[in-house]
Order: C-alpha cells, then structure tokens, then sequence
C-alpha cells in the first residue's frame, strides 16, 4: 500500500465543543517552536537548509480531554503520554507559511502511524505535498478540508504551501507503534 496521505471517511469529527481555538492556543505556553532550518531540538530531516530561518511550526499540549475521546472514538489505539514532546500520544500544531521541504523525524517515532485532523486549514488554497525521493518530483499534492481525518507519511518528503490565514491548525493523533499502515483505513 503506498504510503502518501489519505483521508479516513469514516472516522468522527471532534466534537467542536472540545476543540481549542487558535486565539486561545496562542495565548497558551507552547511545548516547542520549530523554524526552518537545522537548529531544532527535535531531529528533522531537511532536502535542503534555509539561510534565514523562520518560525515553521508551533507544538502545544493537547487537552486530556480530546485524547480521551480519541481514545474511545477511533477505531486504533493511540500510542500512551510519556512525554509531551519526544513521546507524544498528540499535539496541536499551528503550521505556519515558512516550511521547508522535510520528513517528521525524532528519536522516539519510529515512524508510527501518525493521524492528522483539520480544524483550520489556513486558507482556501493551502496545499501539502509530498515528494519523491529526489525532493523534486511531486508525487501528491492535497488541498486538506477542515474538519476531516487524514492519515500521515511521516517518512515522506513533503511540506505545506500557500498558507494564507496564518496559522494552520490541526491536531495530531500518534497510534501506538504496533499498528501497521495498512490497518489504517
């Protein structure tokens, strides 16, 4: 099975009354900010360096709460909190305009199944796409609709345009690590 994103149709919407809006996780402390080039506490794999570093990505905790109806709504079992960083079971992310082309790589992810779900999508033509190899050759691109569930390539080359209403939101959901990629659907 070829692994490129792909939306789960019948997964559940987050009930919306559990969701956080982007004004309230803005005016939380964030876990860990990430910028466009090399420097970054957590390990990310780069097709190439960016000269002026700019903010790519911000992490926040996630409410108990939603990881607690994750984990009796979807049909997976999501991977346990030990660490809020490096040994997620989820995070908010706000994704903002300066990603560079890259792989979500850490120490500790073994590239699990990872689930994303759209709450704000930054605008009406943001795109994510994701590479071959080379970096240079498109092998997808998806305009991700809100409030949808879609199914990540964490090993994948890949990155985010034309976020036009900064930032990007999403939550993101880690399957515990025995789950294969094809059970997902």
């Amino acid at each position: 099975m070829e692994r490129i994103f792909s939306y789960l149709e019948n997964v559940p919407p987050i009930p919306e009354e559990l969701l956080t809006t982007r004004e309230e996780l803005l005016a939380t402390t964030p876990l860990l900010e990430m910028y466009s080039d090399a420097s970054n506490p957590i390990k990310w794999e780069y097709k190439e360096s960016c000269n002026d570093p700019q903010l790519a990505f911000v992490l926040y905790t996630l409410p108990k709460e939603i990881f607690d109806w994750a984990e009796e709504n979807l049909p997976w079992p999501l991977e346990p909190v030990v660490d809020p960083v490096l040994q997620p079971g989820g995070w908010y992310m706000l994704v903002y305009n300066n990603m560079v082309i890259h792989r979500d790589i850490s120490r500790d992810m073994d590239y699990r199944v990872c689930l994303n779900y759209m709450v704000h999508q930054g605008g009406d033509n943001v795109n994510t796409i994701v590479y071959h190899d080379d970096g240079v050759e498109i092998e997808q691109e998806i305009i991700i609709k809100n409030n949808s569930w879609t199914k990540v390539p964490m090993e994948r080359l890949h990155t985010v345009n034309n976020v036009t209403d900064e930032p990007r939101m999403f939550v993101r959901f880690f399957l515990r690590k025995d789950i294969k990629w094809e059970d997902v659907y």
